[in-house]
């Protein structure tokens, strides 16, 4: 099974050579080469995608957005939180900003329960209209709009780095 690690960095023995020393027998890391590449793990998928979309647009900023905590009623609250921590290791491995929707995005299965009480006569509706949904997985305008504020904020803390970067 591939690690993360592995998709992006990966150690080589050869003849290394720092600031015009005599170069000598050593390990170092290097860029994993794309050959190399898993693309059915996480993080070598993304790592291929960011490629592709650097190579299109390479002055663009790129920002990882995780998980969303909400869908049908089909996994717990800490299988949502862990595939969220999960994306934010992924957006580490390939130093991209990262927002948290699980976390920061306020939209969560406290307000986006199945309609429903269970029984044959009203079941639990698992793609019924929530507060912040259309059908307990895809956002509606509020829901939208909460990712959005998330997304905004982040975007005006890292605003001020772009401008460096970019002078």
């Amino acid at each position: 099974m591939a690690s993360y690690e592995s998709q992006v960095i990966k150690q080589v023995n050869g003849y290394v050579s720092s600031y015009g020393s005599t170069p000598s027998i050593q390990n170092i890391y290097i860029q994993t080469p794309d050959e190399e590449v898993d693309r059915t793990c996480f993080v070598g998928a993304l790592r291929h995608i960011m490629f592709e979309l650097h190579s299109i647009y390479p002055k663009a900023m790129f920002i990882f957005i995780g998980t969303s905590g909400i869908n049908y009623g089909s996994s717990s609250l800490e299988y949502d939180i862990e595939k969220n921590r999960q994306c934010e290791i992924a957006a580490s491995y390939l130093s991209l900003p990262f927002v948290s929707w699980v976390r920061d995005g306020h939209v969560n299965r406290l307000f986006n329960f199945p309609a429903g009480d269970g029984t044959q006569t009203n079941p639990w509706n698992s793609t019924s209209s929530t507060e912040d949904t259309t059908d307990m997985m895809h956002p509606n305008d509020a829901g939208g709009l909460k990712l959005a504020v998330s997304v905004a904020a982040k975007i005006n803390e890292w605003g001020k780095y772009i401008k460096l970067i970019n002078t």
